[in-house]
């Protein structure tokens, strides 16, 4: 699998440092990396393809002590417990790690959809080391 050349510059400008990230399988794919900004927030996307052609994309913003997360809405997927919600025609998994918010974005809405949503969140989750460099 081969690892976006926009990463390195993208990990940069965002302040959002992965020392490992899941680079794709059979089923998905990382296609492109970029900085992300909301709201005054910088954070780094990472966007996968998965292998009916939805894209998935993985967000990552510091500061995850400032956002909520729901008890109410949060599922068990393994050993995680992130919040599953979904918002115009999107599903979200969203969770917090090593002081990092963390959510991965799809148009997979559907009960079968949103199954594999989330077997590509185990993926994601279990495999990336994050790390947040202050600049």
């Amino acid at each position: 699998n081969v690892i976006p050349a926009a990463l390195p510059r993208a990990m940069d400008e965002s302040g959002v440092t992965l020392n490992w990230v899941f680079a794709g399988d059979n089923e998905l794919q990382l296609i492109n990396a970029h900085p992300t900004y909301v709201e005054s927030h910088r954070g780094l996307s990472l966007v996968y393809q998965d292998a009916q052609g939805h894209a998935v994309t993985y967000v990552i913003f510091p500061g995850a002590a400032t956002v909520a997360m729901p008890e109410a809405e949060r599922v068990r997927i393994e050993q995680w417990r992130p919040v599953i919600r979904k918002e115009n025609g999107f599903s979200l998994i969203m969770w917090k790690q090593q002081g990092l918010f963390c959510v991965l974005v799809a148009d997979l809405v559907s009960d079968d959809d949103l199954a594999r949503l989330k077997q590509h969140f185990i993926k994601v989750r279990s495999a990336t080391d994050l790390v947040y460099s202050r600049q």
